[in-house]
């Protein structure tokens, strides 16, 4: 069904991407741009902000923001659904920092790709790829239990929705390779933010040297999470081709053979 489109702040900044492909570390870098507001991931498509403010997940998504509650209901009362209640609420929290547009860095963001089209038509969306067989041994290291064969048909999923875009750059679509931002960090943030349409700022392509992120998450929720810990330390190349080390030659070559053509696509053969 087609949702009213309602927007609050011009072009908002959407990244998507699977699970430990390197994400987090590149909303944490243009996130230090005077413009550009990005924080927690919001996962705002589970989340319904309108008629569920006192769930876990919008309770979460309040405190991790530090919005408070009186507040919290101006928006969701100005709004008739969900994805207007989450706009307002991302950009009362990008202006608030003084600051002129949000970006939401949520992993699911890829297979939400056409409502997100939809909803906010002026978008820029950022895709962050990783070598399938890095991502899969990061996370086999993280005790995910999905099987070599599981985490193709993962990518499968995940990909229906940006099938025709695999590869290709547009006005609203952009593919970053996560291998190229830890090796080539400025060249990627000249072409991202030329993307953006922003100007250039000194020291962009360098991680926060602070990042509070961690200890923040695990307050408001409990929860220890990885990559925002990665986010405390500096940009290494260690993780690149780490697949060699923690992967089996059956699961190297299932990825290899169920993920041929996107792996060629990026670069990433054999």
């Amino acid at each position: 069904m087609t949702q009213n489109v309602y927007t609050t702040l011009s072009q908002p900044i959407f990244i998507g991407n699977l699970m430990k492909s390197g994400a987090s570390l590149l909303r944490a870098m243009i996130s230090q741009h005077p413009n550009l507001f990005g924080s927690f991931e919001t996962f705002w498509f589970e989340k319904d902000l309108t008629n569920a403010p006192a769930s876990k997940g919008v309770t979460y998504l309040k405190k991790l923001f530090e919005v408070d509650d009186e507040t919290f209901e101006g928006i969701r009362s100005q709004s008739t659904t969900s994805m207007e209640a989450f706009d307002r609420f991302m950009s009362y929290c990008t202006l608030r920092v003084g600051k002129k547009r949000w970006i939401d860095k949520s992993p699911d963001n890829i297979i939400h790709f056409k409502i997100i089209r939809e909803q906010w038509p002026d978008m820029k969306f950022i895709h962050v790829v990783r070598d399938f067989r890095d991502t899969y041994a990061s996370w086999k290291r993280s005790n995910k239990n999905y099987s070599a064969i599981d985490f193709v048909e993962k990518v499968k999923e995940n990909y229906c929705e940006i099938s025709d875009l695999i590869g290709k750059k547009t006005d609203q679509y952009l593919e970053i390779r996560h291998e190229d931002n830890i090796l080539n960090a400025k060249g990627v943030m000249s072409e991202l933010l030329n993307y953006l349409n922003e100007p250039w700022v000194d020291g962009i392509d360098k991680n926060p040297e602070y990042n509070y992120e961690y200890e923040k998450l695990y307050e408001v929720t409990g929860i220890k999470g990885t990559s925002v810990l990665g986010l405390k330390k500096p940009i290494f190349s260690g993780q690149v081709g780490q697949y060699k080390e923690i992967l089996t030659e059956e699961e190297i070559k299932t990825i290899d053979i169920g993920l041929k053509e996107c792996l060629t696509l990026y670069g990433y053969g054999s």
